[in-house]
């Protein structure tokens, strides 16, 4: 029962294109991407959740980080964070890299299309085009 709404969820994220019209805003076109950016972080949460429940998964938040790029090409990224109890707080390098390849494996398994890049784990939101990042990290 509990897979069947998870595929409701998951089918809804591959709708229609919801682009801005020449009568919309920039700024609700901006909060569009923002509101497809949570729904889509709300329905990956509730499918890692579900699907990797061996990593005790505490909670998550989304927010904005700032990307440093090379030739100019800076800006923010939404990324979703995900945290886990019993993660160490050091030497982070060492288990951040598998969790994302196994975040990346649910994901495809689901019928979604991540990008693991050595920056991180990166899923483009179908309607708006934005880029949403998945990160894990240890509870404080």
């Amino acid at each position: 029962q509990g897979g069947r709404s998870l595929d409701r969820k998951l089918s809804g994220l591959t709708g229609s294109t919801n682009e801005p019209t020449d009568q919309e805003p920039a700024d609700q076109a901006s909060s569009a991407e923002v509101s497809e950016a949570e729904e889509t972080s709300s329905a990956l949460f509730d499918l890692i959740k579900q699907e990797c429940g061996f990593l005790r998964i505490e909670g998550c938040v989304l927010h904005e980080t700032k990307r440093a790029g090379k030739r100019g090409s800076e800006g923010t990224d939404t990324c979703l964070r995900i945290f886990c109890v019993g993660l160490p707080r050091v030497k982070r390098s060492r288990w951040l890299r598998p969790l994302l390849w196994l975040a990346a494996s649910t994901l495809e398994r689901a019928g979604l299309n991540p990008t693991l890049k050595s920056s991180g784990l990166f899923l483009r939101c179908p309607r708006s085009g934005a880029l949403l990042r998945i990160d894990f990290s240890a509870v404080r």
